[in-house]
């Protein structure tokens, strides 16, 4: 955003405008707006956005491992204690563990579009939709920037 002058955001416009893709938005001393190449001169009205879509993806499965604890201490104990039997039954009766490795998982945020809504000069309502390629500090930079509070919807 440090590319423009202080008083120009660039914006990818997607509707509602005779030109779309980038184009860059202009606040007026008068507190009017305007698109850069373009005559009409904008009064703002609400900026509303509805934030990011969330998805969370797994990327590993849970999973559990057991593992058996002490089977040849108690195969030979039972060995020694019972013979050949006594050593199979004593490593049998090992002690199972469980651990459970909860699933890898990762959020993935999409940034929703946004709508201004202006009124022309004669008071016709023009909305404006944009994509919002940018983060949450980008979001607060137009913010206060262009004194356009935020509606989220």
């Amino acid at each position: 955003m440090g590319l423009f002058a202080s008083n120009e955001i660039r914006l990818n416009v997607i509707s509602d405008y005779p030109q779309e893709g980038n184009l860059k938005l202009i606040k007026h001393a008068n507190g009017k707006y305007q698109f850069k190449g373009f005559d009409e001169m904008l009064k703002f009205e609400h900026l509303y956005w509805s934030g990011f879509n969330s998805n969370t993806i797994e990327a590993k499965t849970e999973k559990t491992v057991t593992k058996s604890k002490n089977v040849v201490g108690r195969a030979i104990t039972g060995g020694v204690v019972a013979g050949i039997p006594g050593a199979i039954i004593g490593g049998t009766t090992s002690k199972k563990v469980s651990t459970t490795k909860p699933a890898l998982t990762t959020t993935v945020r999409s940034p929703q579009n946004a709508h201004i809504i202006f009124t022309t000069e004669s008071g016709e309502e023009r909305t404006v939709g944009f994509s919002m390629m940018f983060s949450d500090k980008a979001i607060k930079t137009l913010e206060s920037k262009f004194d356009m509070p935020i509606e989220y919807v």
